[in-house]
């Protein structure tokens, strides 16, 4: 979105959230791996 709109902001955002969700599926699959 931010890269269509040429909003740097916007497109710095989007890569943060970006490695927050990576951060949390690693997260969730290390505790799966803990688990079994």
């Amino acid at each position: 979105m931010g890269r269509a709109t040429g909003n740097t902001r916007l497109r710095s955002e989007g890569r943060a959230d970006q490695i927050k969700g990576n951060t949390k599926q690693a997260g969730a699959k290390l505790k799966d791996a803990f688990k079994h």
